[in-house]
Parts: C-alpha cells; structure tokens; sequence
C-alpha cells in the first residue's frame, strides 16, 4: 500500500453509529505515517468502521508500554528501536560507539529486557500484541546479541503461563519491507463482530 492509497482510504466516509476500533502504538518515537498505514488496513478490512490510534509520549517507550496495557483497545502494534533498549545506542546520542560503551551497554540492557518481557505480557493478557524489533539489524558481535535478546524476550512473554501465549505475533523487518506487515495485524483476522478483549 502506498501513501496515497492509505491517505484516500483514511478520508473515506465512516459509520456514525458504529464507535471506531481502538489500536495501541506502543513505540518512543511520533508515529506520523505509521498511523495512517495503520489506520488504512484497519479500515480496509472493516470497511466503514472509524479507527482511533493510542500513542504516547515521545522517548517513553517502557512508560507507554505500561499505559497501553492499561487502556482497552482491539489490538495492539509495538514497535522497538536500539535507543528503546538503551538511549546511548539513539542516532541523537552522543555518547559514541566505543568498546568501554558498548560493554556498559550489554551489561545494563538485560534488565531492559526483562521489564519488556513483562509489560508485553501484561498487554499480550488484555489484547493482541503484533510486536516488530523495527531497526534492530544487527551489523557487529554487539547487535547480534542485543537482537538476540530482544527476540528471545519476546518468545519468552508469548509463552508465559497466564494467557499470553498465541496473542503475540513477532514481525521481522523483512516482510515490512514486501508489504506484507500491516495488513497482517492481529485485530485484521479478528472475525467481523466486535473482539471482546477490550472489555476486559
């Protein structure tokens, strides 16, 4: 889908009796065009349903992984970045990349990971979870196990003990990149009725 498709869906007439469905982004950066792909394959698979987007605060991604799970919505998008993991891996950091930092990194992301285990099961328990490791690609020994780790975190919330498990779906960069992530998110195979997992 393109933008301009996306856009031309979006300015389509809605249901003025129907309330929209609720989708969490759950990321640290301003979504700008992501809501609007978002919204268009939401509305594209619920022709004349209205979509309302739930972002946060911008650079608080463990704080608005914790509002979201506390928010009734029909599905959720959470999408991660290297400065989610640790601001000093951020393109506006200027910390640097040198060894003594990156071993500093490695030793403090472990509880990061922890935490992010735990909120995304705790929103995986109020509603489905599509969860996309964005811009981690890993291109020395560091990022390949800060990647590792986070993908492991990952499978380890989808396969806690409490109902989470099977409500967290993991993308990979690449099937974003043939079009094909979007269209796929876990409220788009949800059947025409209303999901009840926002009530709950």
């Amino acid at each position: 889908m393109r933008l301009s498709e996306a856009l031309r869906i979006n300015e389509q007439a809605v249901s003025a009796t129907s309330p929209p469905r609720k989708v969490h982004l759950v990321c640290g950066f301003t979504p700008l065009h992501l809501e609007t792909f978002v919204k268009a394959n939401v509305r594209r698979n619920f022709p004349g349903e209205g979509v309302e987007t739930i972002s946060g605060l911008f650079g608080d991604f463990e704080g608005n992984l914790r509002k979201a799970s506390h928010a009734p919505a029909e599905g959720s998008l959470v999408v991660l970045e290297w400065s989610d993991l640790d601001e000093r891996l951020g393109l506006r950091s200027s910390a640097g990349w040198g060894s003594e930092i990156l071993a500093d990194v490695l030793q403090q992301v472990p509880e990061k990971l922890r935490r992010l285990e735990t909120g995304l099961g705790e929103l995986a328990n109020r509603m489905p979870v599509f969860f996309v490791p964005d811009l981690l690609s890993a291109r020395h020994s560091a990022g390949e196990r800060l990647c590792t780790g986070a993908l492991l975190t990952a499978s380890a919330a989808s396969r806690r003990e409490d109902g989470a498990a099977c409500r967290i779906s993991i993308l990979h960069i690449a099937r974003l990149r043939r079009g094909r992530a979007i269209s796929e998110l876990p409220i788009s195979a949800h059947s025409k009725k209303r999901s009840d997992h926002g009530s709950r």
